[in-house]
């Protein structure tokens, strides 16, 4: 099999490989995981859910009442999370929604009404840089990533969730 690829360097140890089809995607990363390569991918932006938050709803409403809702309402929902206060874990009144590509999208923001209750519907803005949980690179998710696994806690090759140095206060 013979292919023209693009080829980019990075600045980092990198180099990005780009593909014309999906077929060639598809090839590409079959020919890599049977090489056991490590590698990752950035979805096309067509493939991206549209993130929004939902404010105005009942601290008690549920993720999958939101979803049936907006379902009905000709919206294709991939999932629906409720936020929590950061330090306390507790559950607040605020609900993200990730929406698959309709012809409908951009209405989304003119939806004021949901559950009986009056609403408002803002994009969701992330205050920080995405981070993969897997490998612990930033600006893409762990999701699309085949790269080495690396612990958040204490850089050794295993998941972060079962880090023996997790729960231990200041290790270092």
């Amino acid at each position: 099999m013979s292919r023209k690829l693009n080829v980019g360097l990075s600045p980092q140890e990198f180099f990005y490989l780009y593909c014309e089809s999906e077929k060639d995607h598809r090839s590409l990363t079959d020919y890599l995981d049977s090489e056991s390569l490590e590698y990752y991918f950035i979805a096309p932006q067509a493939e991206k859910p549209t993130k929004v938050v939902v404010h105005g709803l009942d601290i008690d409403s549920s993720c999958d009442d939101i979803k049936e809702e907006l379902t009905k309402k000709n919206y294709r929902v991939d999932k629906v999370h409720q936020f929590k206060k950061f330090r306390t874990k507790q559950l607040i009144p605020v609900f993200q929604v990730h929406l698959l590509p309709t012809e409908n999208l951009k209405e989304i923001y003119k939806i004021d009404t949901l559950l009986h209750m009056i609403i408002t519907i803002e994009p969701y803005r992330r205050k920080s840089i995405g981070q993969c949980y897997h490998c612990q690179a930033v600006s893409y998710v762990a999701s699309k990533c085949k790269m080495t696994i690396k612990c958040v806690f204490c850089a050794e090759h295993h998941d972060s969730r079962t880090c023996p140095q997790k729960n231990i206060e200041n290790p270092f």
